[in-house]
């Protein structure tokens, strides 16, 4: 994906399905260069807010995603605390082997 506002495009290969939102330009190749034409084309306004490709949600959501990812990835990292804590030997007591 290519997205420079208020224009991006989407290059894919091999790929016979239809991505939503977008427009699929693949027929402007049977034009002749030089020829003029009148063409309808609906567009739609997508937003853009990280370098992901076909990544279009809003910047609310894009925020929100982030706080979750953070909450989620805190809760991960207690856990892996507590687990490699119940690992710990346990104390020998002053007693040796």
């Amino acid at each position: 994906e290519i997205a420079f506002p208020p224009y991006g495009c989407v290059l894919t290969m091999d790929y016979d399905g239809e991505i939503n939102f977008l427009n699929n330009i693949t027929k402007f190749k049977e034009y002749d260069f030089d020829k003029k034409t009148d063409l309808t084309v609906t567009m739609f306004q997508l937003p853009t807010y990280m370098p992901f490709p076909l990544d279009y949600r809003t910047k609310e959501k894009v925020e929100v995603d982030i706080e979750d990812g953070i909450e989620a990835s805190e809760r991960m990292e207690k856990e892996l605390e507590s687990r490699k804590a119940d690992k710990k030997p346990a104390a020998n007591n002053g007693y040796s082997k």
